[in-house]
């Protein structure tokens, strides 16, 4: 149960960004989140123009007890992404190595399809403004969940 929620925790990362007051740039944002014996470090790259989110890069380092652990985490994920990787847009690259599964993620907010996103998780649709990603919707989102933006 625990490996579902931090898996779940760690999905709605992806989604979940930061903003500042600039009209373009880059920002990122990262947390840490630890649930039991797992540890996530999570750092986002988003894009953005005009308050809006144009693509974002997700690295997350998830840390378990044991490499079986470890092992069925990236199972949890690869089964959480199936869904996402459907999408054009959407791309990820999963691998395990010394008890440490690196997900890492892009979404490209330009070609996704925003209504099939909202389909997959319903907290996507939240995010959406003027059929684009908001920027202000993301951060608030992300800096509740405890991240530290620059």
């Amino acid at each position: 149960m625990k490996r579902v929620k931090l898996g779940i925790l760690c999905l709605s990362t992806l989604v979940l960004t930061c903003a500042c007051s600039k009209n373009s740039g880059t920002m990122t944002c990262t947390n840490k989140v630890e649930n039991g014996n797992y540890t996530s470090v999570v750092e986002s790259k988003v894009n953005y123009e005009d308050g809006y989110v144009t693509t974002m890069t997700t690295k997350e380092e998830t840390t378990a007890p044991t490499d079986e652990a470890a092992e069925d985490f990236k199972i949890l994920l690869d089964n959480v992404y199936i869904k996402y990787n459907r999408l054009e847009g959407f791309t990820s690259t999963i691998e395990v190595k010394n008890k440490t599964v690196t997900a890492t993620t892009t979404i490209d907010y330009k070609t996704i399809d925003l209504k099939k996103l909202g389909e997959i998780d319903e907290s996507n649709k939240a995010m959406v403004e003027n059929d684009k990603v908001s920027l202000e919707k993301i951060k608030a989102n992300f800096k509740n969940q405890g991240a530290t933006c620059r």
